[in-house]
């Protein structure tokens, strides 16, 4: 097995046996999970996430709603990077709203982008 040592993210990566090269980093980016949370400040609404460790993302997606399980097809927020843990909302915020988030990684691999699972939802009453 050939080893690709990422020195940004500090994690290792095993591409997996057989396959086409890279066909073991789209599995574990796949297979990668998200834990997100959420916190209520003054006048916004954090929400942190964690990545499990093995495989680097290029950068999160933050989708959110007002309506549980229910989000639009495009991002309501795009990281820079793939180093990012929190996306702090500020705008477009009603006083006494719900807010759902939920938040996947994703890698391009050959001019392809691959996703990490979706985490669970993080809500906030605002």
């Amino acid at each position: 097995a050939v080893k690709i040592v990422v020195t940004a993210d500090e994690e290792t990566e095993e591409p997996g046996d057989g396959g086409s090269e890279g066909s073991g980093i789209i599995n574990g980016v796949q297979n990668t999970t998200i834990k997100a949370s959420s916190v209520l400040g003054d006048g916004y609404i954090r929400v942190n996430w964690e990545k499990s460790p093995g495989y680097k993302v290029d950068y999160y997606e933050v989708y959110r709603s007002t309506t549980s399980g229910v989000y639009d097809d495009e991002p309501y927020f795009t990281t820079k990077d793939g180093t990012a843990t929190y996306y702090k909302n500020t705008k477009e915020l009603k006083k006494g709203v719900r807010y759902y988030y939920k938040v996947r990684g994703a890698r391009e691999i050959d001019g392809t982008v691959y996703y990490s699972k979706w985490s669970g939802q993080a809500y906030r009453l605002f």
